[in-house]
């Protein structure tokens, strides 16, 4: 199994799906594009099996047709110019998610979208050659976030953002070049948030710290 945040756990049978993590060391200045990148890398490799178009659920899911496939978590640590940062993906390859009670309805697989099972290492090699060419996009300083912007579905829907004991509620109205959400409140004041627990359509969304 995988690692999420809060302790939680990404459930797998072996030789189903792909649970892995990609080691990198940023420069500081790129941290802040890491989240795209990682989203993007995941959401163009789904795209590349499946001849559709993923999305991407603010901050850390990829979903199809409104269906979880995907889940990313990333850490990092500061080390003198550079970071240490670990991009850790969860990638429901060849597992039935509708078999599952407690994701069924909710989530799906490659393998639910095209009804048959992939080569797992065919899916890793491509997932990894969109990692390197986003992160040597980054290196070279091209931006990502418009292109990682127009994948996100959470965008123009009404949410509630738990943060502390306070929840609050507002339209999913953007997200800034450092990868925080930007909700618009019923009074039209804009408030910016880079952490806190999200509820959209009645699913709980885990919320990853914001660079």
């Amino acid at each position: 199994c995988g690692r999420g945040r809060h302790r939680r756990e990404w459930i797998s049978n072996v030789g189903e799906d792909l649970l892995i993590s990609v080691l990198l060391r940023p420069p500081i200045n790129t941290v802040a594009q890491l989240s795209m990148l990682a989203g993007l890398s995941v959401s163009t490799t789904v795209d590349g099996f499946t001849g559709g178009i993923s999305t991407l659920k603010w901050p850390n899911d990829v979903r199809y047709n409104g269906m979880k496939i995907a889940g990313i978590l990333i850490e990092s640590r500061v080390e003198s110019s550079h970071t240490l940062s670990v991009i850790g993906i969860g990638l429901n390859v060849n597992s039935d998610a509708s078999k599952k009670i407690e994701i069924a309805g909710r989530a799906t697989s490659l393998r639910n979208i095209i009804q048959r099972n992939l080569s797992r290492t065919k899916v890793l090699s491509l997932l990894l050659r969109n990692v390197d060419q986003y992160y040597a996009r980054i290196l070279e300083g091209e931006s990502l976030h418009d292109e990682w912007m127009n994948r996100i579905d959470t965008l123009g829907q009404v949410v509630r953002i738990k943060v502390g004991s306070e929840t609050i509620l507002g339209v999913a109205e953007s997200v800034d070049r450092h990868g925080h959400l930007v909700l618009r409140t019923d009074d039209g004041k804009r408030q910016t948030f880079s952490a806190g627990d999200v509820t959209l359509d009645s699913a709980d969304v885990e919320v990853a710290r914001g660079w």
